[in-house]
Protein backbone atom coordinates (compact mmCIF):
# COMPACT_ATOMS: atom_id res chain seq x y z
CA UNK A 1 0.00 0.00 0.00
CA UNK A 2 1.30 3.65 -0.95
CA UNK A 3 1.21 7.05 0.88
CA UNK A 4 2.41 10.21 -1.21
CA UNK A 5 4.10 12.70 0.43
CA UNK A 6 5.17 16.09 -1.76
CA UNK A 7 7.50 18.48 1.17
CA UNK A 8 4.63 19.44 3.03
CA UNK A 9 6.23 22.13 5.01
CA UNK A 10 8.18 23.17 1.74
CA UNK A 11 5.46 23.23 -0.15
CA UNK A 12 3.79 26.77 0.55
CA UNK A 13 7.19 28.90 -0.94
CA UNK A 14 7.15 26.52 -3.77
CA UNK A 15 3.44 26.48 -5.43
CA UNK A 16 0.80 29.28 -6.89
CA UNK A 17 -1.35 30.09 -3.37
CA UNK A 18 -3.99 31.21 -5.67
CA UNK A 19 -6.35 27.95 -5.74
CA UNK A 20 -4.78 26.13 -3.33
CA UNK A 21 -5.70 27.48 -0.27
CA UNK A 22 -7.42 24.73 1.41
CA UNK A 23 -4.84 22.62 1.46
CA UNK A 24 -3.68 21.63 4.76
CA UNK A 25 0.16 21.61 5.03
CA UNK A 26 1.64 19.31 7.90
CA UNK A 27 4.84 17.87 8.63
CA UNK A 28 6.09 14.83 6.23
CA UNK A 29 6.51 12.14 9.11
CA UNK A 30 3.58 13.46 10.94
CA UNK A 31 1.71 12.67 8.14
CA UNK A 32 3.01 9.32 7.07
CA UNK A 33 3.01 8.04 10.61
CA UNK A 34 -1.12 9.02 10.77
CA UNK A 35 -2.02 7.38 7.59
CA UNK A 36 0.54 4.46 8.43
CA UNK A 37 -1.42 3.84 11.34
CA UNK A 38 -4.66 3.90 9.60
CA UNK A 39 -3.36 0.81 6.83
CA UNK A 40 -2.14 -0.79 9.92
CA UNK A 41 -5.59 -1.34 11.70
CA UNK A 42 -6.92 -1.92 7.92
CA UNK A 43 -4.32 -5.14 8.29
CA UNK A 44 -1.82 -4.01 5.53
CA UNK A 45 1.74 -5.14 6.03
CA UNK A 46 3.63 -3.58 2.83
CA UNK A 47 3.84 0.23 3.37
CA UNK A 48 5.65 2.13 0.61
CA UNK A 49 6.04 5.84 0.68
CA UNK A 50 6.04 8.03 -2.38
CA UNK A 51 7.99 11.08 -1.14
CA UNK A 52 8.57 14.32 -3.23
CA UNK A 53 11.11 14.85 -0.65
CA UNK A 54 15.49 15.61 -1.54
CA UNK A 55 18.10 13.16 -0.20
CA UNK A 56 22.03 12.13 -1.20
CA UNK A 57 23.59 9.10 -1.43
CA UNK A 58 26.24 9.70 1.34
CA UNK A 59 24.41 12.61 4.17
CA UNK A 60 21.27 14.47 4.11
CA UNK A 61 20.27 17.44 1.30
CA UNK A 62 18.55 19.59 3.47
CA UNK A 63 16.15 19.87 6.10
CA UNK A 64 13.23 18.51 4.22
CA UNK A 65 15.42 15.45 3.96
CA UNK A 66 13.80 11.96 2.85
CA UNK A 67 17.07 10.33 4.89
CA UNK A 68 15.87 12.29 7.99
CA UNK A 69 12.05 11.74 7.46
CA UNK A 70 12.87 7.88 7.46
CA UNK A 71 14.42 8.26 11.25
CA UNK A 72 11.45 9.41 11.94
CA UNK A 73 8.40 7.44 10.54
CA UNK A 74 6.38 4.14 11.51
CA UNK A 75 8.95 1.14 11.49
CA UNK A 76 6.08 -0.24 9.33
CA UNK A 77 7.26 2.11 6.89
CA UNK A 78 9.80 -0.36 4.35
CA UNK A 79 10.43 1.93 1.48
CA UNK A 80 10.30 5.49 0.94
CA UNK A 81 10.44 6.83 -3.06
CA UNK A 82 12.70 10.25 -2.66
CA UNK A 83 12.98 13.09 -5.92
CA UNK A 84 13.40 16.78 -6.36
CA UNK A 85 17.02 17.40 -6.07
CA UNK A 86 17.54 14.68 -9.34
CA UNK A 87 19.93 12.36 -8.26
CA UNK A 88 21.06 8.94 -7.74
CA UNK A 89 19.99 7.42 -4.30
CA UNK A 90 20.18 3.77 -3.25
CA UNK A 91 20.59 2.94 0.51
CA UNK A 92 19.13 2.14 3.79
CA UNK A 93 18.03 4.21 6.80
CA UNK A 94 16.71 3.30 9.97
CA UNK A 95 16.03 -0.23 8.17
CA UNK A 96 14.18 2.00 4.97
CA UNK A 97 14.73 1.64 1.49
CA UNK A 98 15.08 4.54 0.04
CA UNK A 99 15.91 4.81 -3.86
CA UNK A 100 15.55 8.53 -6.13
CA UNK A 101 16.41 7.51 -10.17
CA UNK A 102 17.71 10.87 -11.44
CA UNK A 103 15.29 12.84 -13.23
CA UNK A 104 13.42 13.38 -16.36
CA UNK A 105 12.89 9.62 -17.43
CA UNK A 106 16.50 9.15 -17.47
CA UNK A 107 16.30 6.37 -15.29
CA UNK A 108 13.87 4.45 -13.44
CA UNK A 109 14.03 2.65 -9.52
CA UNK A 110 13.47 -1.11 -10.03
CA UNK A 111 12.66 -2.23 -6.67
CA UNK A 112 12.38 -5.72 -5.63
CA UNK A 113 10.52 -6.98 -2.76
CA UNK A 114 9.64 -10.18 -1.21
CA UNK A 115 6.56 -10.55 1.11
CA UNK A 116 5.66 -13.50 3.64
CA UNK A 117 2.77 -15.30 2.30
CA UNK A 118 1.58 -15.56 5.40
CA UNK A 119 2.16 -12.06 7.61
CA UNK A 120 2.25 -9.90 4.36
CA UNK A 121 4.85 -8.78 6.12
CA UNK A 122 7.87 -7.42 3.66
CA UNK A 123 11.19 -9.48 4.63
CA UNK A 124 13.25 -8.60 1.67
CA UNK A 125 14.14 -5.74 -0.51
CA UNK A 126 16.85 -4.19 -2.97
CA UNK A 127 16.96 -1.71 -5.47
CA UNK A 128 19.20 -0.89 -8.72
CA UNK A 129 18.41 2.08 -10.50
CA UNK A 130 18.38 1.46 -14.05
CA UNK A 131 19.26 4.29 -16.71
CA UNK A 132 16.83 4.10 -19.94
CA UNK A 133 19.14 7.14 -22.22
CA UNK A 134 16.29 7.02 -24.81
CA UNK A 135 19.55 7.01 -27.53
CA UNK A 136 19.76 3.48 -26.82
CA UNK A 137 16.05 2.42 -27.10
CA UNK A 138 13.81 2.06 -30.08
CA UNK A 139 11.02 4.17 -29.37
CA UNK A 140 7.47 1.84 -29.36
CA UNK A 141 5.81 2.90 -33.30
CA UNK A 142 2.39 3.82 -31.46
CA UNK A 143 3.24 5.83 -29.18
CA UNK A 144 5.71 7.97 -31.53
CA UNK A 145 2.39 8.03 -34.15
CA UNK A 146 0.99 9.80 -31.46
CA UNK A 147 3.59 12.29 -30.48
CA UNK A 148 4.50 13.35 -34.27
CA UNK A 149 0.74 14.05 -34.88
CA UNK A 150 1.31 16.59 -31.85
CA UNK A 151 4.81 17.60 -32.95
CA UNK A 152 3.50 18.50 -36.99
CA UNK A 153 0.54 20.20 -35.60
CA UNK A 154 2.87 23.24 -33.40
CA UNK A 155 5.28 22.88 -35.63
CA UNK A 156 4.74 26.42 -37.65
CA UNK A 157 4.23 27.65 -34.15
CA UNK A 158 7.45 26.71 -32.86
CA UNK A 159 9.67 27.49 -36.08
CA UNK A 160 8.32 31.64 -36.36
CA UNK A 161 11.58 33.79 -36.28
CA UNK A 162 11.26 36.10 -33.56
CA UNK A 163 14.99 37.46 -33.40
CA UNK A 164 19.01 36.09 -34.07
CA UNK A 165 21.53 35.87 -31.34
CA UNK A 166 24.48 36.88 -32.05
CA UNK A 167 25.59 34.59 -28.74
CA UNK A 168 25.09 31.90 -26.78
CA UNK A 169 23.28 32.61 -23.65
CA UNK A 170 23.43 29.93 -20.60
CA UNK A 171 20.51 29.30 -18.21
CA UNK A 172 21.77 29.70 -14.61
CA UNK A 173 20.33 31.13 -11.34
CA UNK A 174 22.45 34.07 -10.57
CA UNK A 175 25.87 33.57 -10.29
CA UNK A 176 27.56 33.75 -6.47
CA UNK A 177 30.81 35.52 -8.20
CA UNK A 178 31.97 39.06 -8.02
CA UNK A 179 29.49 39.58 -11.14
CA UNK A 180 25.88 38.20 -10.46
CA UNK A 181 24.04 38.70 -13.83
CA UNK A 182 23.44 36.25 -16.41
CA UNK A 183 22.40 37.72 -19.86
CA UNK A 184 19.66 35.36 -20.41
CA UNK A 185 18.38 36.91 -17.11
CA UNK A 186 18.44 40.41 -17.74
CA UNK A 187 17.55 40.02 -21.01
CA UNK A 188 14.20 38.24 -19.94
CA UNK A 189 13.85 40.31 -16.72
CA UNK A 190 14.12 43.62 -19.25
CA UNK A 191 11.13 42.09 -21.52
CA UNK A 192 9.13 42.31 -18.44
CA UNK A 193 9.76 45.65 -17.50
CA UNK A 194 9.06 46.91 -20.92
CA UNK A 195 6.09 44.37 -21.09
CA UNK A 196 4.01 46.31 -18.20
CA UNK A 197 6.06 50.01 -18.41
CA UNK A 198 7.48 49.48 -14.87
CA UNK A 199 10.31 50.65 -12.98
CA UNK A 200 11.91 47.32 -12.14
CA UNK A 201 11.33 43.88 -12.75
CA UNK A 202 12.44 40.78 -11.03
CA UNK A 203 12.56 37.26 -12.73
CA UNK A 204 13.17 33.56 -10.23
CA UNK A 205 16.04 31.91 -11.84
CA UNK A 206 13.91 28.42 -11.68
CA UNK A 207 11.55 29.81 -14.14
CA UNK A 208 14.76 29.03 -16.56
CA UNK A 209 14.36 26.64 -18.36
CA UNK A 210 16.67 26.28 -21.25
CA UNK A 211 19.50 28.05 -22.81
CA UNK A 212 19.67 30.47 -25.87
CA UNK A 213 21.80 28.91 -28.74
CA UNK A 214 23.24 31.65 -30.98
CA UNK A 215 21.49 32.40 -34.10
CA UNK A 216 18.13 32.47 -35.03
CA UNK A 217 15.54 32.56 -32.19
CA UNK A 218 12.25 30.97 -32.38
CA UNK A 219 9.15 30.78 -30.81
CA UNK A 220 10.17 27.35 -29.59
CA UNK A 221 13.09 28.52 -28.67
CA UNK A 222 12.18 30.87 -26.14
CA UNK A 223 9.08 28.36 -25.31
CA UNK A 224 11.82 25.91 -23.76
CA UNK A 225 13.38 28.56 -21.62
CA UNK A 226 9.58 30.04 -20.14
CA UNK A 227 7.44 27.08 -20.86
CA UNK A 228 5.26 27.36 -17.49
CA UNK A 229 2.62 30.02 -18.82
CA UNK A 230 3.00 32.45 -15.77
CA UNK A 231 1.54 35.36 -15.87
CA UNK A 232 3.20 38.69 -15.14
CA UNK A 233 1.97 40.89 -12.37
CA UNK A 234 2.86 44.51 -11.45
CA UNK A 235 3.07 45.91 -7.97
CA UNK A 236 3.60 48.12 -6.24
CA UNK A 237 6.57 48.02 -3.20
CA UNK A 238 8.35 50.49 -1.03
CA UNK A 239 12.30 50.76 -1.59
CA UNK A 240 12.30 49.19 1.48
CA UNK A 241 10.15 46.24 0.69
CA UNK A 242 12.14 45.75 -2.25
CA UNK A 243 15.28 45.47 -0.32
CA UNK A 244 13.12 43.10 1.71
CA UNK A 245 12.12 41.11 -0.70
CA UNK A 246 15.98 40.72 -2.35
CA UNK A 247 17.16 39.74 1.15
CA UNK A 248 14.38 36.73 0.96
CA UNK A 249 15.49 35.38 -1.88
CA UNK A 250 19.66 35.04 -1.04
CA UNK A 251 19.79 31.76 1.06
CA UNK A 252 23.12 30.01 1.76
CA UNK A 253 22.99 28.20 -1.74
CA UNK A 254 22.77 31.31 -3.32
CA UNK A 255 21.09 34.16 -5.43
CA UNK A 256 17.65 33.88 -7.16
CA UNK A 257 16.48 36.37 -8.78
CA UNK A 258 17.22 37.93 -12.37
CA UNK A 259 16.81 41.57 -12.26
CA UNK A 260 15.72 45.02 -14.63
CA UNK A 261 15.80 48.36 -14.22
CA UNK A 262 18.45 48.69 -11.14
CA UNK A 263 21.29 46.72 -9.33
CA UNK A 264 22.55 45.95 -5.95
CA UNK A 265 25.55 44.72 -4.18
CA UNK A 266 25.28 42.21 -1.90
CA UNK A 267 27.46 40.75 1.13
CA UNK A 268 28.05 37.70 1.41
CA UNK A 269 28.88 36.90 5.06
CA UNK A 270 25.69 37.89 5.90
CA UNK A 271 23.36 37.11 3.06
CA UNK A 272 21.83 40.52 2.66
CA UNK A 273 21.58 43.53 0.43
CA UNK A 274 24.07 46.25 1.15
CA UNK A 275 22.64 48.93 -1.84
CA UNK A 276 20.05 49.22 -4.45
CA UNK A 277 21.40 51.62 -6.99
CA UNK A 278 19.21 53.27 -9.64
CA UNK A 279 19.95 54.24 -13.06
CA UNK A 280 20.98 57.88 -12.20
CA UNK A 281 23.53 56.38 -9.74
CA UNK A 282 21.26 57.06 -6.90
CA UNK A 283 20.83 54.98 -3.56
CA UNK A 284 16.66 53.69 -3.88
CA UNK A 285 14.79 56.06 -1.21
CA UNK A 286 13.38 53.12 1.02
CA UNK A 287 10.22 55.36 1.56
CA UNK A 288 9.17 55.60 -2.34
CA UNK A 289 7.18 53.45 -3.79
CA UNK A 290 8.12 51.77 -6.77
CA UNK A 291 6.36 49.60 -9.93
CA UNK A 292 7.54 46.27 -10.04
CA UNK A 293 6.67 43.65 -12.55
CA UNK A 294 7.27 39.79 -11.30
CA UNK A 295 5.35 36.86 -12.45
CA UNK A 296 2.31 35.07 -10.63
CA UNK A 297 4.73 32.07 -8.72
CA UNK A 298 6.70 34.98 -7.12
CA UNK A 299 3.67 36.98 -6.18
CA UNK A 300 2.26 34.31 -4.67
CA UNK A 301 5.29 32.54 -3.10
CA UNK A 302 5.24 33.39 0.89
CA UNK A 303 8.93 32.78 1.12
CA UNK A 304 9.76 36.34 -1.13
CA UNK A 305 6.98 37.92 0.52
CA UNK A 306 5.91 40.10 -2.49
CA UNK A 307 2.23 39.23 -2.55
CA UNK A 308 1.93 40.09 0.94
CA UNK A 309 4.34 43.30 1.27
CA UNK A 310 2.66 44.77 -2.25
CA UNK A 311 -0.50 47.06 -3.34
CA UNK A 312 -2.02 47.87 -6.72
CA UNK A 313 -1.74 44.23 -8.35
CA UNK A 314 -2.10 44.66 -11.92
CA UNK A 315 -2.21 41.72 -14.13
CA UNK A 316 -0.07 41.74 -17.63
CA UNK A 317 0.28 39.15 -20.11
CA UNK A 318 2.10 35.77 -19.86
CA UNK A 319 5.64 35.62 -19.27
CA UNK A 320 6.68 34.16 -22.70
CA UNK A 321 4.46 36.09 -24.84
CA UNK A 322 6.52 39.38 -22.94
CA UNK A 323 9.59 37.52 -23.89
CA UNK A 324 8.40 37.32 -27.08
CA UNK A 325 7.66 40.62 -27.76
CA UNK A 326 10.72 41.88 -26.35
CA UNK A 327 13.22 39.80 -28.82
CA UNK A 328 11.04 41.42 -31.67
CA UNK A 329 12.27 44.42 -30.65
CA UNK A 330 15.99 43.76 -30.87
CA UNK A 331 18.24 44.52 -33.63
CA UNK A 332 19.10 41.44 -35.85
CA UNK A 333 21.85 40.10 -34.66
CA UNK A 334 21.56 41.21 -31.19
CA UNK A 335 23.88 41.43 -28.29
CA UNK A 336 23.09 40.40 -24.06
CA UNK A 337 25.99 40.18 -21.76
CA UNK A 338 26.69 40.22 -18.34
CA UNK A 339 26.07 43.71 -16.83
CA UNK A 340 27.29 43.98 -13.14
CA UNK A 341 23.58 44.15 -12.13
CA UNK A 342 24.42 42.12 -9.62
CA UNK A 343 27.26 42.45 -7.51
CA UNK A 344 28.93 41.30 -4.15
CA UNK A 345 30.38 43.66 -2.01
CA UNK A 346 33.41 42.72 -0.71
CA UNK A 347 34.62 43.46 -4.65
CA UNK A 348 33.81 47.23 -4.20
CA UNK A 349 33.82 48.13 -0.79
CA UNK A 350 32.29 51.28 -0.82
CA UNK A 351 29.07 49.74 -2.55
CA UNK A 352 29.03 51.44 -5.34
CA UNK A 353 29.44 49.57 -8.90
CA UNK A 354 31.47 51.91 -10.60
CA UNK A 355 32.87 51.29 -14.40
CA UNK A 356 32.84 47.70 -15.37
CA UNK A 357 34.38 46.11 -18.19
CA UNK A 358 32.92 42.67 -19.05
CA UNK A 359 34.54 40.50 -21.75
CA UNK A 360 31.01 38.92 -23.72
Amino acid sequence: MGVHIDQPLKTPTMIVRKGNETLEIRDEAEAINQYTDILKKQGIEAIVVLAHNPTLQTGKADIFDASEMAEKVDDEVDVIFAAHNHVYVDKEVDNKLIVQAYSYGSAFSDVDLELDAVTGEIVKKEAEVVTVYQKDYTPDPTVSAIMKKYEDLIAPIKAEIVGDSMATLPKGYPSTDTFGDFALGNLIADGMKASMNADFAMMNGGGVRAQLDAGEVTFGDLFAIQPFGNVLNKVLLSGADIETVLNNQITDKGLDFHIAGFKYTWDSATNKVVDIVLPNGNKIDPNQEYSVVVNNYMYRNLKYGIGALSTNLEVGPEDLQATVDYVKTLPKPFSYEVEGRIQKESDHGDGSFGPISIEP
